[in-house]
């Protein structure tokens, strides 16, 4: 009797999972958080009616590195060039236009102000009234807090009112003795600082300076190279920076179920 052949149905594969990686945004992370925390202030379909993320932020530099800071003597051996070579100055602008795109480009990478100089921040409203972060490190001193009502009519806040918090990533601005005064709707306050890791290219730190030094030299010897894309920076100068970069936490949870908030720390952060 012939056994009929069995008959072998196929094997049912389960459909792909697909992950969809979204990019990280530290405003958003910070409204979840947020909301997690102090779900009777969230608002999920208005998250900026809570007046702690509806901060506006203006930066400004008010003095630039001083021509007589920047190393151009150690930039002319670094780059091997001979002394009389310029007779006409022209040279030494370029030099000088390469040495501040590379000090501009290491601080963006760092979060860190190289240079001693001066700042202007101007806020539409506290993000905390017990405490505000500054967007630069390190701070040296705050020099002035002024509010500004909605006519611009303009009030010094007394020194004696608030207080530098300091600190290698994020500085803060705290009262004394209370709140920090209440911003007028449709005024600002105006926070004017001094930051910077040292007074002197001599007080700088060793590699950061060497990083200067080898960032604009790069920039010296690709300078009529249009193929360069943007960001672009060499390996031994990103090693040596690497120290000093920002610190980047973001929003995770725990093993145990923790949720932690992540800030984004430098001159960067809250802009």
């Amino acid at each position: 009797m012939a056994v009929p052949a069995r008959r072998c149905r196929p094997r049912m594969r389960a459909p792909a999972t697909v992950v969809q990686l979204l990019p990280f945004r530290p405003a958003a992370a910070a409204r979840r958080a947020s909301a997690l925390t102090h779900p009777a202030t969230a608002s999920p379909s208005s998250p900026r009616t809570n007046s702690r993320w509806s901060e506006e932020m203006m930066l400004s530099e008010m003095t630039p590195v001083p021509e007589a800071v920047l190393p151009q003597e150690a930039f002319k051996a670094h780059l091997r060039l001979g002394t009389g070579f310029d007779e006409a100055g022209l040279q030494e602008a370029v030099l000088i236009s390469f040495l501040r795109a590379a000090i501009a480009a290491i601080e963006a990478r760092t979060g860190k102000v190289l240079l001693a100089r001066d700042f202007l921040l101007t806020l539409s409203t506290w993000r905390d009234p017990q405490v505000q972060a500054l967007p630069l490190a390190p701070v040296q001193v705050i020099q002035s807090v002024t509010l500004v009502d909605g006519s611009g009519s303009e009030q010094l806040l007394a020194p004696e009112r608030y207080r530098l918090e300091p600190d290698s990533q994020q500085p803060r601005l705290r009262p004394v003795g209370g709140p920090l005064p209440m911003v007028a709707s449709g005024g600002a306050v105006r926070i004017a600082i001094r930051a910077g890791m040292a007074n002197s290219w001599a007080a700088l730190p060793g590699d950061l300076a060497q990083a200067v030094l080898m960032l604009a030299a790069h920039y010296y010897e690709f300078r009529d190279d249009t193929r360069l894309q943007g960001g672009c920076m060499p390996f031994g100068v990103t090693s040596l920076i690497e120290r000093y970069r920002a610190l980047r936490v973001s929003l995770g949870v725990g093993a145990a179920g923790d949720r932690g908030f992540g800030r984004n720390f430098g001159p960067g952060a809250g802009a």
